[in-house]
């Protein structure tokens, strides 16, 4: 051990083991030795900080916790991000546009179709009938909707998503090429705030399973964990930029800004009420995740999206070719 240890063994001879049951000695307050450990506790690596600091105590856990949920109120405070202005000619892509602003999920249908070289359906017998026949699953719980047994029977090379997950059965059979022109095809939802149900509650589903994951959920943690700005803090960014803030042009109050008005509010009173929200000094728009807020904006005159998605989009693509140096536009000379 000492040849192990070396100046080590000095520290180690210091510490004082408990008995087998566990029982330990008070130490006194002004006591300049460590805590006591118990010999299980020394081989599976428990150590003190250091030689004269001791365990902390349960008044130490209990004010850290209380200083804890006052600094978040309620766990939402701390999700209160603001928007970090980016250079209009820094290139690099933003967390915003990545994480919120460039996905658009809520346009994908989840009726799918394969078509041939002269653009007809190609008509498959698939195997979501087989599926949906399986006499040990429950056909509520493998997500059948009203009229989607008929709509299969009766239009063979049509597919749902949610028994294609994983599933290469459509690109061996239709080939490539017929799945990506049955996608240029198919025509994609409006963005209005609400999912397919394949995707919002059958994302990835197993073969052997009957739903899956929350495509939107996953939106939402996804921000947050990025730590982007909340839908508030782009908005107020978007309306004050000198380009961007044309596209609120008539916009100014909640009912030429939102779809459904009702909706907007029964969402922020969700995320906290108006008058917590004035108590922090903020809007409730300042707690609403970027994700849930600029799904519910009216889309753009000739546009998918609203104002504050379509401001995200328009400055990274901007700063994507203002900022790169080889872009035929730029008034730069390079010396290779």
């Amino acid at each position: 051990m000492e040849a192990m240890l070396g100046e080590r063994m000095s520290v180690v001879s210091k510490l004082k083991f408990v008995d087998e049951m566990g029982s330990r000695k008070r130490m006194p307050k002004n006591s300049k030795s460590r805590s006591e450990i118990s010999q299980l506790e020394y081989e599976l690596g428990k150590r003190p900080h250091d030689e004269d600091m001791r365990r902390p105590s349960r008044k130490f856990f209990r004010d850290h916790k209380l200083r804890v949920e006052h600094n978040t109120m309620r766990g939402i405070q701390s999700r209160v991000t603001g928007h970090e202005t980016p250079h209009e000619q820094e290139p690099s892509i933003r967390n915003e546009f990545a994480t919120a602003g460039y996905r658009m999920h809520g346009q994908i249908s989840a009726l799918m179709k394969a078509m041939n070289d002269e653009w007809k359906l190609i008509k498959h017998q698939h195997s979501d009938l087989i599926h949906a026949d399986d006499p040990d699953t429950d056909a509520n719980e493998e997500g059948l909707m009203p009229g989607e047994r008929e709509m299969l029977e009766a239009t063979p090379g049509l597919g749902k998503m949610k028994y294609n997950f994983f599933d290469p059965e459509w690109v061996h059979t239709k080939g490539p090429g017929g799945c990506l022109r049955g996608a240029m095809k198919s025509q994609q939802l409006k963005m209005d705030g609400t999912f397919d149900k394949d995707l919002q509650h059958m994302l990835f589903k197993p073969d052997n399973w009957h739903h899956g994951v929350d495509l939107f959920a996953i939106n939402i943690a996804r921000g947050r964990e990025h730590g982007i700005g909340t839908y508030g803090a782009l908005k107020r960014f978007c309306k004050s930029h000198d380009i961007y803030k044309k596209f609120y042009i008539k916009r100014a109050n909640d009912a030429n800004l939102f779809i459904n008005v009702d909706q907007i509010n029964s969402i922020r009173n969700m995320y906290i009420s108006k008058a917590n929200a004035q108590k922090a000094g903020k809007h409730q728009d300042d707690f609403i995740d970027l994700y849930v807020g600029m799904q519910l904006e009216k889309h753009m005159d000739g546009a998918t999206v609203g104002p504050t998605a379509g401001c995200i989009i328009a400055e990274q693509f901007v700063a994507l070719k203002s900022g790169d140096r080889f872009w035929f536009e730029n008034q730069v000379s390079h010396h290779l």
